[in-house]
């Protein structure tokens, strides 16, 4: 016995349907977590004064740019985390205090 396409596609009385993605709304699951990591430990570095947390910041920041979506670009998200991540490397390699940076 051969089923059709749809009659395959539907099991138990589910129908398997692509998601639209392109209606502008977004998914409550699609939260920029380089974005979250850039700042979390850009603040940490600051903090604690670990250079190690700082250049972590950075790499997260550029991978946050590499992977973000055209119509995600929000210029203030991108200018704070660009900006926060190198004041921190600023702050611990030129600053008044930079000895105390480990």
């Amino acid at each position: 016995m051969s089923l059709s396409k749809k009659e395959s596609a539907i099991v138990h009385g589910f129908e398997m349907r692509p998601t639209k993605s392109g209606d502008g709304a977004e998914n409550p699951g699609d939260i920029e977590y380089w974005s979250l990591l850039c700042f979390a430990f850009a603040f940490i570095g600051i903090i604690v004064k670990y250079k190690i947390c700082l250049w972590i910041s950075v790499v997260c920041c550029v991978a946050y740019l590499a992977n973000m979506k055209a119509k995600d670009a929000g210029l203030r998200q991108i200018v704070s985390s660009v900006s926060l991540s190198l004041m921190g490397l600023v702050m611990a390699y030129f600053g008044p205090n930079s000895h105390m940076f480990i």
